[in-house]
């Protein structure tokens, strides 16, 4: 999958390609995925609340055993676009609920998805003050990336647990590896990472 390694903007293309196959077919689920696909891109891209659009007309489409692991990514997607959007604070424990409700069922559908819905609701947690919570979640996500071999939630991992640390030189180190595994895979999260620890660094000559 594109966006699993971080390649957004192909993601995009293929799921805008898959909608107009299942809306030309007059198929409802093909159509589903590929708004789950879309909508998890915007909601990478920032572009919250037409995720949040997508991803609740998806989730009403996905039932039973139709595209249980993409209902998963939904949910994933839709909390973290709902957190970020910040509307009230009903919708952001609404979406944080999504986040925690998704990583736990994915521990039991499927892992790929799983480290997803987790790295997204440890990143959630560190946005909303709560870097404690956040740092276990990332720790738990770094240790199931590792045993399935997922480089890219791997490095999503070292970044959050980065970000959650008070331990400047523990925090430059995790972003270090991170950096590097970025880097080595050429996604954009990358630059980002850069920028962190470029000015965690600096703080550090002071």
């Amino acid at each position: 999958m594109l966006r699993a390694v971080g390649r957004v903007h192909e993601s995009t293309l293929v799921a805008q390609r898959i909608i107009g196959h299942g809306r030309a077919a007059g198929l409802t689920w093909p159509a589903a995925l590929g708004a789950v696909e879309l909508g998890a891109s915007r909601a990478r891209l920032g572009r919250h609340r037409q995720a949040v659009l997508l991803l609740s007309w998806a989730r009403r489409q996905l039932g039973g055993d139709v595209g249980p692991a993409a209902e998963l990514e939904a949910r994933c997607y839709l909390g973290a676009s709902l957190v970020a959007l910040a509307a009230t604070d009903a919708s952001t424990e609404r979406g944080l609920d999504l986040l925690r409700t998704a990583y736990e069922d994915g521990q039991q559908l499927d892992p790929t998805v799983a480290c997803q819905a987790g790295n997204t609701y440890g990143e959630a947690l560190a946005a909303l003050g709560r870097p404690a919570e956040g740092k276990l979640v990332h720790a738990q996500v770094l240790d199931r990336a590792m045993r399935i071999g997922h480089r890219y939630e791997q490095a999503r991992a070292y970044h959050g647990l980065g970000v959650c640390t008070d331990d400047p030189r523990l925090a430059r180190k995790r972003l270090r590896t991170a950096l590097e595994l970025f880097e080595a895979m050429g996604t954009p999260e990358r630059h980002t990472v850069r920028a962190r620890l470029k000015n965690l660094e600096r703080l550090g000559d002071q």
